[in-house]
């Protein structure tokens, strides 16, 4: 997002949402599409010349505004946080990533946990890619699943718990969203079981 859009969409955001401030806020990408094109023509093109680390300090200014108490970041690998950090000297407090068992993302996660920013994972269960939809079938995580006698969505919460990342879902359910509470991490036993998992790729970033 080019700088001078980075408050303008922030105001637009709280008064959407009704709300007199927000506990945090992120930038959805390191990569800045051309709205114009986009809005004209569909078509996802980057526009090379916003550099992240002006829409980062645009992000840091927000914090004086006292209506956002964190700003953090989503999808930026270690390249795109090390540009970030080194040009602003400012860490981000979250890098929203994808992580589940077929894109474990361990090295980025890693340098997160170095750097003391909060991971969250999405995707948590694989969905959206048809080919991957299958992981709530593996035999690993079905023995898991079977051996604590908890359902395999629960078991791959516990699971990204269980490696020090915050997990993130969305159901429309009542009983599911009910069941995706949990506090209980896997013993390390489960937690390798899990690991062996073979990857299989990213749902999104392909």
């Amino acid at each position: 997002m080019e700088t001078e859009k980075v408050q303008p969409a922030f105001e637009k955001s709280l008064s959407d949402l009704g709300l007199e401030y927000l506990d945090l806020y992120l930038i959805h990408s390191p990569k800045s599409i051309d709205r114009k094109i986009y809005m004209e023509e569909g078509r996802r093109v980057i526009n090379g010349d916003v550099d992240i680390s002006d829409t980062w300090k645009a992000m840091v200014k927000l914090l004086d505004t006292a209506k956002v108490r964190s700003v953090g970041v989503s999808n930026f690998n270690v390249e795109h946080l090390d540009k970030i950090i080194k040009d602003t000297g400012v860490v981000p407090t979250v890098n929203q990533i994808e992580s589940h068992p077929y894109f474990k993302n361990e090295n980025l996660i890693q340098y997160c946990k170095d750097k003391n920013i909060t991971v969250t994972a999405y995707s948590p269960f694989c969905s959206g890619r048809a080919e991957l939809a299958p992981l709530i079938q593996e035999e690993r995580l079905l023995k898991v699943a079977k051996d604590l006698g908890i359902t395999t969505y629960k078991t791959l919460l516990r699971w990204g718990l269980s490696r020090g990342v915050a997990v993130v879902v969305r159901s429309t359910n009542i009983n599911h969203i009910k069941d995706n509470f949990t506090d209980e991490p896997l013993d390390k036993k489960h937690v390798d079981l899990i690991n062996g998992i073979k990857e299989r790729g990213s749902v999104f970033n392909r």
